[in-house]
């Protein structure tokens, strides 16, 4: 499974984000709807609908151009949720700082 990043902005009020595993992002949003996180942040703020589910997605896109991230947006009853997820890659040694590709050093003329 993959490990997700979800950044979550609550339009006026302020945002939080999470990690969790799912086999894809669209199991990530259900995955992240199925749990209490929202519902919690959104607690403070008794304007807010509390019980925001699938029904309220009102797009969910990947960024074009940008591998692994995608924007899923939530409505309700003129309230809105953002949610930015990105798909984590993990290092693949706790003692190694960055495991991607070396860049090298170029002169421009």
């Amino acid at each position: 499974m993959a490990l997700f990043s979800l950044f979550i902005s609550c339009e006026g009020i302020g945002s939080f984000s999470t990690q969790l595993r799912a086999e894809n992002p669209y199991e990530a949003i259900r995955s992240f709807l199925g749990t209490s996180q929202l519902n919690h942040f959104l607690s403070a703020h008794p304007e807010w609908p509390q019980d925001f589910a699938l029904r309220d997605v009102y797009a969910f896109i990947p960024l074009e151009g940008l591998a692994n991230l995608y924007f899923c947006g939530l409505g309700q009853k003129g309230k809105y949720v953002q949610i930015h997820l990105v798909q984590t890659v993990q290092r693949s040694s706790a003692t190694k700082r960055y495991c991607g590709p070396r860049r090298k050093s170029v002169t421009l003329r």
